[in-house]
């Protein structure tokens, strides 16, 4: 239970490392998919043991 309401910059503080947590995810997706992608594998080599 909270025992104080939150102030607006608490709530946006709170949102934004929450952004900031998906956006770095986002970011070592995005790495992940363009090195695949450079990388010219084809399904073969990224389904490892088939």
């Amino acid at each position: 239970m909270l025992d104080r309401e939150l102030s607006v910059a608490e709530v946006a503080a709170a949102h934004a490392d929450a952004l900031d947590v998906q956006i770095r995810a986002l970011q070592l997706r995005l790495s992940v998919l363009r090195a695949v992608a450079g990388s010219g594998s084809g399904s073969e080599e990224t389904n490892a043991g088939g």
